[in-house]
């Protein structure tokens, strides 16, 4: 939990101490064997006839350790070093770079992460950095693909509001070589397109000013409409109030508070719910904060809530 003062340090991303920071790396083979998610992945049969498993290879000993999941039938698996080659030629433009790679758990899922060599302004010196987060299955080859932009100045994830593989598609999973729908210049266009549309909620969001009052108020509505649609992870009136208590604090005294432009807007309210979540509300104890993180439907709400606010009163 980071509880210092001080800016925090820009280069170093949340999910680096999961993954392996890649550098001078130009294809997604050169990722994967820095990472060493370079093992294999093979099928066994399960204690039912007519069952498999997916498997390890490397930590598999038929007492049940390296299992990825449970199969309905034979299946030839795609093995993690060609899993991601359909991103090279993206790369090969210029205008993305392998930035980490990594797993969860014993690998039941495994992740690139790309990043765009360009960062947008959304007011000066606030400045976002650009992602592309591809997960692979290993044990049934399905692909989603994720945008995840960072505010820079606290290191913040602002979420996506759907967690589905939007455009470009990617070919169904037992396609192979995998690859995008689309040509390599048109899903580039829409990748950058979608942060442009991230970029202009954003911005929208700064011409809304919001007393305390009003953004405690959207605080406990983020919380109120994540309990609508998840009853069962509501939180409870206590954890709300200090969830709602601490993103005030940030809302006032947060990283990038004090930034032109920013202090007492909408998009500052926003920031500061992302920041409590990333680091005073979900614990960095396990690889079971990343997907926290990245995916989180408590801060898609935090998004959904704030464009529809921003819509409404600008």
């Amino acid at each position: 939990m980071r509880t210092d003062s001080e800016p925090a340090d820009t280069q170093e991303m949340l999910w680096y101490r999961f993954g392996t920071r890649l550098t001078d790396v130009l294809t997604a083979d050169q990722a994967v064997r820095a990472a060493r998610l370079d093992w294999r992945v093979a099928t066994a049969p399960g204690s039912v006839p007519g069952s498999y498993f997916a498997i390890r290879e490397d930590r598999w000993d038929r007492k049940g350790n390296g299992i990825l999941g449970k199969l309905r039938g034979p299946y030839i698996p795609f093995q993690n070093v060609e899993a991601f080659t359909f991103l090279d030629p993206l790369v090969q433009t210029g205008t993305l770079e392998y930035d980490s790679a990594g797993e969860w758990g014993q690998g039941e899922q495994v992740w690139i992460m790309l990043r765009l060599r360009e960062e947008v302004e959304i007011a000066p010196c606030d400045l976002i950095a650009q992602f592309l987060l591809v997960l692979h299955a290993p044990h049934n080859g399905h692909h989603r693909l994720t945008y995840v932009p960072v505010r820079l100045v606290s290191r913040s994830i602002l979420s996506e509001e759907a967690f589905y593989s939007p455009k470009p598609l990617i070919t169904p999973f037992d396609v192979r070589p995998r690859r995008f729908q689309v040509p390599t210049d048109v899903a580039l266009e829409e990748v950058r397109n979608h942060f442009k549309n991230f970029a202009a909620k954003f911005k929208t969001m700064l011409k809304l000013e919001l007393e305390s009052k009003q953004a405690y108020n959207y605080f406990l509505s983020v919380f109120e409409a994540f309990g609508h649609l998840h009853k069962q992870s509501a939180l409870t009136v206590e954890e709300t109030k200090k969830a709602c208590d601490g993103c005030l604090q940030l809302f006032r005294n947060g990283h990038g508070t004090e930034l032109p432009g920013v202090s007492g807007t909408l998009w500052a309210a926003y920031a500061a719910f992302d920041e409590y979540f990333d680091f005073y509300r979900a614990s960095p104890a396990d690889w079971k904060y990343l997907p926290d993180i990245w995916l989180s439907p408590l801060k898609a709400s935090a998004l959904s809530v704030a464009t529809k606010l921003a819509a409404k009163m600008t």
